[in-house]
């Protein structure tokens, strides 16, 4: 948690810095190009919600066994933020770092039937090229893919096995939105849809994501 605080301050710090030195704006009929942009908005997320970091094998308490616990996986809605900082190399194409939070809290449920409330987050650190197309109107359909790695974890009210556990993977994202000029430093993200699997447990989960904020240019 404080390592993905980290480097979420680290964005902004850098992101900061570049748009203070981003005086020039390339300018042209297809509108208002950047040489570094940011953008920071809200993110829903459905994802898996790998409820198996929380199995437990047989626990010997000197006094008797406890039973293995196995959970069982589900999807669910998650809530968070997003942040990007692109660095742009022409027109067309950008340099992405995104990075994004998603928080839930749930029930998951073993597979003996008993019910346990569990609080999860999952963070994204994702890299790779995003494509823009400009056009003559103030909508700027962009498309990219993204890699990077993705931290989950979390805890378990009231459970005596791993209530408390977290885990790192391979991540992806490939997707894409529309961004609407609102003046020639503000963007309104109106959409960002994304395709966003990981890999905990070398195993996929397909998850997706939706988001939309402000872009600052």
């Amino acid at each position: 948690m404080l390592r993905s605080l980290f480097l979420l301050l680290l964005l902004v710090v850098f992101a900061h810095a570049a748009f203070a030195q981003n005086t020039q704006n390339t300018q042209s009929t297809q509108g208002t190009q950047s040489h570094f942009e940011y953008f920071v908005g809200y993110t829903y997320e459905r994802a898996d919600t790998n409820a198996d970091q929380f199995n437990t094998p047989a626990i010997n308490t000197g006094a008797g066994v406890i039973a293995p616990t196995t959970f069982t996986q589900s999807h669910a809605g998650f809530n968070g933020w997003i942040a990007e900082f692109v660095g742009n190399i022409n027109h067309t194409v950008g340099i992405v770092g995104s990075a994004s939070g998603v928080y839930r809290t749930t029930t998951i449920t073993d597979t003996n039937g008993n019910a346990f409330r569990a609080h999860l987050h999952l963070y994204q650190f994702l890299w790779g090229p995003r494509f823009n197309m400009h056009t003559s109107s103030r909508a700027v359909p962009f498309a990219h893919a993204l890699f990077g790695y993705a931290h989950i974890g979390g805890s378990v009210d009231n459970f005596a096995g791993n209530s408390r556990t977290s885990n790192n993977a391979f991540a992806m994202a490939f997707g894409g939105g529309v961004d609407v000029e609102a003046n020639h430093r503000v963007d309104v993200r109106a959409f960002e849809f994304d395709y966003a699997p990981t890999f905990f447990n070398s195993r996929r989960q397909d998850n997706y994501r939706f988001s939309f904020g402000i872009k600052i240019k």
